[in-house]
């Protein structure tokens, strides 16, 4: 599922009607939820709960932070 790349992991990210403002640009409350599903993504392309045998796997993020230079 992920791509190759010079630096890190691409994940493609389908995004929806419902992501958007009404200026069709990526609402920022939304930032954390895409970073949350090419998380899952990436972990299940490593092979974490890809089988029922597989043991549950579980992260806690304690922090995320965005920092916004320009509009």
């Amino acid at each position: 599922m992920s791509e190759s790349v010079d630096y890190g992991v691409l994940i493609p990210l389908d995004v929806y009607f419902d992501d958007l403002d009404p200026y069709g640009m990526l609402h920022n409350g939304r930032y954390t939820v895409m970073v949350e599903r090419a998380w899952n993504m990436y972990a299940f392309s490593l092979g974490f709960g890809a089988s029922d045998e597989a043991m549950p796997t579980h992260y806690v993020v304690k922090a995320v932070t965005i920092v916004f230079n320009l509009p």
